[in-house]
């Protein structure tokens, strides 16, 4: 058996100091869950994906994910802060562009055995 695919990009929420430990709680806000007393190692900083990564995106709205697949054509910082991606796809053969927070884009990664996965 192979790695578990990484997960979804995350927001820190929260830390726990248990004795000489420090945990996190995140949000995953693409795929709307949370995750609590997560070891520091399996956290790290978000990295920004670089023009024309392949993605999924979620055009949905709060109460409904739609994920697609679209590629990255750039990136940018946010008025608030937050890193903003402008993305594309393909909808009825026409090129349809919009600028998603990195909230809503998740990278695709290949295996070098040909397999798709999320990061």
């Amino acid at each position: 058996g192979g790695r578990p695919p990484p997960p979804p990009p995350a927001i820190i929420t929260g830390h726990s100091l248990l004795e000489d430990l420090i945990t996190y709680d995140l949000h995953m806000p693409i795929v709307g869950s949370h995750a609590s007393s997560v070891d520091p190692q399996f956290v790290h900083p978000y990295q920004v994906y670089e023009d024309g990564t392949e993605a999924s995106c979620n055009i949905g709205n709060l109460r409904k994910r739609n994920m697609i697949p679209c590629t990255v054509d750039t990136h940018f910082v946010g008025g608030s802060g937050p890193i903003m991606y402008e993305v594309s796809w393909l909808r009825d053969s026409r090129l349809v562009q919009t600028q998603l927070p990195f909230s809503k884009v998740q990278r695709v990664l290949t295996h070098k055995n040909g397999n798709s996965f999320f990061e």
